[in-house]
């Protein structure tokens, strides 16, 4: 995910003000393509996974489960009531149609940001002296995942604030993976 794109990761090719100026900025030509995105997310997927089968790595994932699939990834969410786990697709396309396509990838985001926080958490109690460079908030309930203060659920709309906060995950593992690495 390219951060500079971030102004125009989401908006509109060209957009006209009611003067009638040509507002499209810069940024409007590095737009990311969703396929590449979803690799990205499938990349960070795969990362958390093997930093979890690192012999003495002590992190479990209590609530979700990653399945490593590329670019379509997916996060387990495991059922306390016996039920078998619910898969979500860390993946998304503006061309394809689904009826609950955001949804179930704004529910996979969040699975990951879960894993994500148990992660650090475990890191958090090694080390009690180091702390990530964004915070990840999981409120308790239905509140929203924030990293850094700022939201991850994809509404379309929020593609500069959206891309900020995947630079936030990115800037987190890259701290992990230092900490994995000297720990």
């Amino acid at each position: 995910m390219v951060a500079g794109a971030a102004a125009s990761f989401f908006s509109d090719q060209n957009t006209t003000s009611i003067s009638g100026e040509n507002n499209s900025s810069a940024f409007d030509s590095l737009k990311v393509p969703w396929s590449e995105t979803n690799a990205a997310l499938g990349q960070v997927v795969l990362l958390l996974s093997v930093l979890q089968a690192k012999p003495s790595s002590g992190i479990v994932f209590k609530t979700h489960e990653l399945i490593p699939m590329g670019a379509c990834s997916k996060i387990g969410v495991r059922h306390t009531d016996g039920r078998a786990t619910t898969e979500y697709g860390l993946f998304y396309s503006d061309e394809s149609f689904s009826f609950f396509g955001k949804r179930n990838f704004n529910t996979a985001l969040g699975g990951l940001f879960h894993c994500l926080k148990d992660v650090i958490n475990v890191a958090a109690r090694r080390d009690r002296t180091i702390t990530p460079p964004h915070e990840v908030i999981i409120p308790s309930g239905r509140g929203e995942i924030t990293i850094g203060g700022l939201p991850i659920a994809f509404d379309g709309s929020n593609g500069e604030s959206w891309s900020k906060a995947m630079k936030y995950l990115l800037t987190d593992l890259k701290w992990l993976v230092a900490f994995t690495t000297k720990h």
